[in-house]
């Protein structure tokens, strides 16, 4: 796995070509909604070990709290990005992505699948997601990454 910095340094083109790759190889780093037979959403849900350039929680300032006992020893998948289009906001679809995700990653073998969310009031974006919708499909806070950011956890085993 390549480290964090390595994946800024690619932003743009290289990183493009490295998820080109990853996925030609046979890998799948995501899942993706569809309405009325069109894309309209997108969630990452890939075996944590896979990603390229992700900062771990062992990466972040400790602010409090522990990790579940024995999560690292067992088959950890991540969830760290969503994409639904403005036409598609508000609909409830990033909290079916996240379901969706979770029973994507059980079938594919997942005991343990994380996010790193943010509380909404901090959750510019909402990229990574908020911890509402995260709560809502069943994860919980472990500890806080960031000031508003959470590593949650969802046991699945």
């Amino acid at each position: 796995m390549a480290s964090h910095r390595a994946w800024r340094e690619g932003a743009g083109e290289a990183n493009r070509e490295g998820m080109r790759r990853w996925v030609g190889g046979g890998d799948v780093p995501g899942i993706l909604a569809y309405v009325d037979g069109k894309p309209a959403g997108w969630c990452s849900v890939s075996p944590k070990s896979s990603l390229v350039g992700f900062r771990q929680p062992k990466d972040f300032p400790q602010a409090g709290g522990s990790a579940s006992r024995g999560a690292a020893t067992q088959a950890v998948w991540s969830v760290i990005c969503f994409y639904v289009p403005e036409a598609h906001r508000g609909q409830g679809l990033m909290g079916r992505l996240l379901l969706a995700a979770v029973t994507y990653a059980k079938a594919n073998g997942a005991q343990v699948i994380e996010g790193y969310p943010f509380v909404p009031e901090k959750a510019d974006d909402g990229a990574g997601g908020t911890t509402a919708v995260f709560e809502r499909a069943g994860f919980e806070r472990v500890r806080e990454l960031l000031p508003g950011q959470w590593l949650m956890r969802r046991i699945l085993a």
